[in-house]
């Protein structure tokens, strides 16, 4: 699946690696610490929220709750094409490219796991195209910051190809579009809405609790997984 530019470009970056090993623990907790990734983009989704001239408040509720959405749908999609195409080593992994992996990061990190495609690549671009829809200056804020600090790292340590990225991002933003063009009118989106203005005190803290799992990627709720596939498997052996 990979081509010479994934290749070329894997050994650019690579060349940096192995340098200082300051440098390599300060680009790998840039890419692996959630104040870097989740906390920014939600403080920018805050900053937009205030910032946004959309007069209508349920317009506005209706927009800004679809952010929460689509960064469902497309970690969905990424997760589903990860699973569901060949495996695909990291370049880190690739026994073809004998690359150095950085000082800083775990020897069996992420190893066993599909490169393609990015899921931080969906999940933040398909956040940052939506914050992008309801604040211009807000949302081209986000999306340099998911270029600069979340996908470039993950090149940089080799935890991705570029076709990784490009394919992650290309998802990320269909998901965002599908979302401002056709989800936004759906009944689902206004009941959430009518929800939220008639049980707030159940609605905010239930959106908080979802916010902390967007700000890490969802890795409390996905460690649950393996739980339940386990339970369902003793649940039918015993049925």
């Amino acid at each position: 699946m990979r081509n010479f530019v994934d290749n070329q470009i894997a050994y650019f970056f690579n060349q940096f690696v192995h340098r200082t090993p300051v440098v390599d623990a300060l680009v790998f907790q840039v890419s692996h610490n959630h104040l870097f990734k989740g906390a920014v983009l939600l403080s920018i989704i805050c900053y937009a929220w205030f910032k946004s001239n959309i007069e209508d408040l349920i317009s506005k509720k209706k927009g800004f709750l679809l952010i929460f959405i689509v960064a469902v749908f497309a970690e969905f999609i990424a997760r589903a094409i990860a699973l569901l195409s060949p495996f695909r080593y990291r370049p880190i992994y690739d026994p073809e490219l004998h690359l150095q992996a950085p000082y800083s990061v775990n020897e069996w990190i992420l190893n066993g796991w599909s490169s393609f495609p990015s899921d931080h690549a969906s999940l933040f671009f398909a956040i940052s195209l939506s914050i992008y829809f309801l604040h211009k200056r807000s949302g081209m804020a986000a999306l340099a910051y998911t270029i600069l600090f979340i996908a470039l790292p993950r090149l940089w340590l080799g935890f991705h190809f570029l076709t990784d990225e490009l394919a992650g991002a290309a998802i990320g933003c269909f998901s965002a579009w599908v979302g401002y063009t056709y989800l936004i009118h759906t009944q689902a989106v206004d009941k959430l809405v009518a929800f939220s203005e008639r049980k707030p005190e159940y609605f905010y803290p239930l959106l908080m609790l979802f916010a902390g799992q967007l700000y890490e990627m969802f890795e409390s709720a996905r460690d649950f997984f393996p739980i339940f596939r386990w339970a369902i498997k003793v649940l039918l052996f015993q049925s």
